[in-house]
């Protein structure tokens, strides 16, 4: 992502604008980690008609929405089935994946509208029927390989759902370079990227005090440190290019930090989510899609 032309873009918006950061780290501190995770600080309704009126919408723009509106529906299938199975999910973790359910149907809805009123069409799952449920779209079992929904795989639906927000945040980050040709739509995208930083670092948590994750992670990526799962190397993917240290062209291992030592090689990673392009992120998802 080209971090300079973003931030050029940002000096000319509002501060409602600039108080969204892009970084977990950012997101969390100062409030509850588990609160932070379940906010939504997106005011879905009048934002379209703020965006509807850039004079100058490239076809790019219309494009980029229907990518992130395909991984929102692809999220919000995946947890409305995980929900709506029966035991797979303890009780005092439901409201948490509940909440997120209900804010992927949110996003769904925003990004539809948003791209109709770009002058777009907006994307729509294979085997749509008139629902955002369509579970004739996903098969999240990718042909048995994880059986998420057998008694006692909860955990493995952890897995699978830090993996998948995760990514989800490395793609909304990647599709920012597509948007900043409308200042507007720029904004609605770092309100969204927000949330599901806050959806990642959620499902991170769960997983960090259930008790079955031996990488015991934090509410953000660590290097390029992936999920401890067998097969390990599965989710490797969704996590390869985490451990970079070079920003803006300067790695940031040799700058001071405010203790007055150089500044750590996990630090460096946790400070930064890295950006994934659009290829890659379809070809990691590719398997979880029905034709």
């Amino acid at each position: 992502m080209d971090l300079v032309k973003l931030l050029k873009h940002l000096e000319n918006t509002d501060a409602v604008a600039l108080a969204q950061p892009t970084d977990r780290r950012s997101l969390l501190r100062g409030v509850g980690a588990k609160a932070a995770a379940l906010t939504l600080p997106l005011l879905a309704g009048g934002m379209a008609g703020k965006v509807s009126a850039q004079t100058t919408t490239t076809p790019s723009v219309t494009t980029t929405l229907n990518y992130l509106l395909e991984l929102e529906y692809f999220e919000y299938n995946f947890f409305r089935t995980a929900n709506s199975t029966g035991g797979l999910i303890p009780s005092g973790d439901q409201a948490g994946f509940t909440n997120i359910e209900n804010h992927e149907k949110e996003h769904i809805t925003y990004l539809s509208n948003l791209v109709a009123s770009l002058g777009g069409t907006a994307f729509l799952p294979n085997n749509y029927t008139g629902n955002p449920y369509c579970p004739a779209a996903y098969d999240f079992t990718a042909g048995g390989q994880f059986p998420i929904y057998t008694a006692g795989n909860y955990f493995l639906f952890l897995d699978l759902a830090q993996a998948l927000q995760d990514l989800v945040v490395r793609a909304y980050i990647g599709a920012l370079d597509n948007l900043t040709s409308n200042m507007s739509v720029t904004t609605s995208i770092l309100q969204l990227l927000s949330v599901e930083g806050r959806h990642a670092a959620h499902a991170r948590l769960v997983r960090r005090y259930s008790g079955t994750a031996p990488e015991y992670p934090k509410p953000w990526v660590t290097n390029n440190i992936s999920i401890n799962y067998y097969p390990n190397t599965v989710f490797q993917p969704y996590y390869n290019g985490e451990d970079n240290v070079t920003q803006l062209g300067i790695d940031v291992t040799t700058l001071t930090g405010l203790a007055g030592t150089t500044i750590s090689q996990t630090a460096a990673t946790e400070s930064f989510d890295e950006p994934l392009d659009q290829t890659t992120v379809l070809n990691l998802i590719s398997g979880f899609i029905l034709p």
